[in-house]
C-alpha cells in the first residue's frame, strides 16, 4: 500500500517537474541537472544546487470508541457518554526549504464536522548568526514534551492529561536554537490569543520558553537522556481563563472544568519533563503547575502530572529529534515477504487537580493500557484501554483501537 501510494505520488510530481523545469520560466542546465524526485518517509522534490526541498504528506487517523461509565458518572453527565468513530485526524501537508535557508510548513486538518482549519502554518530562517532560526506563523508555543510530540508517533491514542494545560498552537514569532552539538535547545517566543486560522484582534501578549537538554547518549539514540523545562506567562483574552479536561479518550465529555475564571490578570504556567530510552524500553513524565493571578480567587494554583513507561517486543528502540521524542522504525517492515514489523505495549498513569480554594474544578485521573503494531514507518494499529476516575464522582471504562497512517 505504501509503495503503490509513493509511487502514485512520485509520478504525479515528476511530471510536475518536468513541466516547470521545461517551461520559458525556468530554465536547468544539463550540467547541474539535480532536480529529483523521491521517497524519504514522505514524497520530497529536491533541487540541491538551489538549495530547495520540498515535501508533500499528511496523516489519515480513524478511529472506534466503546466506553462505560459507572451509574454514578453516567448520572452525573446525563446523556453525554456515548460510542461512536470518527476521523481523529486527516491532514495534508507541505513543508520545505527554499534557497537553502527559508523554511516553511503549511498544514490543515478537516475536523469531523467536515470544516478545515489550520494546525502549523509558518515561514522562518534558519543559519542566522547567534540567534540560530526564527520563524513566524501559527505553530505550537515551545512549552511540553508530549504536547509537542507529533500524533504520529505518540505512544498512545490521546495525549496525556498534562495537555489540558498547555498553550498548544496560538499564532506568534518564535526563536530557536540548538546548542552542544545538537544535545540542547532552546526556543521562546511572543504569541497572541488567536483562534484556529491565526487571526487575534487583542492587544494581550503570552511570552512562552522552552529549553531541553541531553546528558547522556550513546549509540545514536539507542540510550538517551532528556530533562527539560518550560515557562509561560499569559495574559488570557477578557481577563477569563478556564482550564478543562476530558480523560484520554476523544469521544468523551470533559469530566474536569475549573469553569470560567472572570478577572484574571495572568496565567504564569511551569513544567518540568523528563525521559529515558534505554534500548526498547523507555519513560517518560511530565508535571506543570498553573497559577492565576485573581485576587477574586485567592490566585488559585492548579497541577498536573503522568508518567509512562513503554516496550518494544521486537527490540528496536523509539526515537529522539530535536529536544522530542519520535517514533518506532520496524527493523522488518510487515510486507507480505516475511517481516513482522513492530510490536509495543506500553502504560501511563496521569492526572489532574482542578480544585484550588474557591474554584472546585475536580480531580481527574486515568491509567491508560497500549498496544502499538508498527507495519513499517508510516503505518501502525493501535489498542488502548483507558480507566478514568473522576474523584467523589465515578468512573468509566474504555476500549479504543485506531488505523494510522502518515507520511
Amino acid at each position: 500500500m505504501i509503495s503503490n501510494l509513493a509511487s502514485n505520488w512520485t509520478r504525479r510530481l515528476a511530471a510536475v517537474v518536468v513541466a516547470l523545469t521545461s517551461s520559458a520560466a525556468w530554465t536547468v542546465s544539463s550540467a547541474r541537472a539535480e532536480v529529483g524526485v523521491e521517497w524519504k518517509g514522505t514524497t520530497v522534490v529536491t533541487d540541491k544546487d538551489a538549495g530547495h526541498s520540498i515535501k508533500f504528506g499528511g496523516r489519515i487517523m480513524y478511529d472506534w470508541s466503546f466506553i462505560s461509565p459507572d451509574e454514578d458518572l453516567d448520572a452525573a453527565f446525563p446523556d453525554e457518554f456515548t460510542d461512536g468513530s470518527e476521523f481523529r485526524r486527516a491532514r495534508f501537508y507541505s513543508s520545505g526549504t527554499v534557497y537553502h535557508v527559508v523554511y516553511y510548513k503549511a498544514q490543515y486538518d478537516y475536523a469531523a464536522d467536515g470544516t478545515s482549519e489550520f494546525k502549523d502554518v509558518y515561514v522562518g530562517v534558519e543559519d542566522i548568526p547567534l540567534v540560530g532560526a526564527v520563524q513566524a506563523g501559527h505553530m505550537y508555543e515551545p512549552f511540553g514534551l508530549e504536547e509537542q510530540t507529533s500524533s504520529k508517533v505518540i505512544t498512545f491514542m490521546e495525549r496525556a492529561l498534562t495537555s489540558n494545560m498547555t498553550p498548544s498552537r496560538k499564532g506568534g514569532i518564535m526563536f530557536k536554537r540548538e546548542l552542544e552539538n545538537k544535545r540542547a535547545t532552546f526556543a521562546g517566543g511572543v504569541f497572541r490569543n488567536s483562534d484556529d486560522y491565526g487571526r487575534a484582534e487583542d492587544h494581550d501578549y503570552n511570552v512562552t520558553a522552552r529549553v531541553t537538554a541531553v546528558p547522556m547518549v550513546e549509540n545514536e539514540g539507542e540510550k538517551l537522556v532528556h530533562v527539560g523545562a518550560a515557562m509561560s506567562v499569559r495574559t488570557p483574552a477578557d481577563d477569563t481563563a478556564e482550564i478543562e479536561a476530558r480523560a484520554s479518550t476523544h469521544i468523551s465529555p470533559k469530566l474536569s472544568s475549573t469553569g470560567s475564571m472572570e478577572y484574571t490578570e495572568r496565567l504564569l504556567q511551569f513544567g518540568g519533563e523528563g525521559a529515558v530510552i534505554f534500548g526498547p524500553a523507555s519513560l517518560q513524565s511530565e508535571f506543570i503547575v498553573a497559577t492565576a493571578t485573581n485576587d477574586t480567587l485567592n490566585d488559585p494554583s492548579f497541577h498536573s502530572f503522568y508518567v509512562q513507561a513503554s516496550y518494544v517486543l521486537t527490540g528496536e528502540h523509539r526515537g529522539y529529534k530535536e529536544g522530542l521524542m519520535d517514533g518506532v522504525k520496524p527493523a522488518k517492515n510487515f510486507d507480505g515477504r516475511g517481516g513482522r514489523g513492530a510490536w509495543e505495549i506500553g502504560a501511563r498513569f496521569a492526572r489532574i487537580d482542578l480544585d484550588a480554594d474557591a474554584v472546585t474544578g475536580g480531580t481527574l485521573g486515568d491509567i491508560t493500557v497500549g498496544l502499538n503494531w508498527y507495519l513499517n514507518p508510516a503505518a501502525r494499529i493501535m489498542f488502548n484501554y483507558v480507566y478514568a476516575d473522576l474523584k467523589d464522582v465515578g468512573t468509566s471504562n474504555a476500549f479504543m483501537t485506531r488505523f494510522q497512517i502518515g507520511f
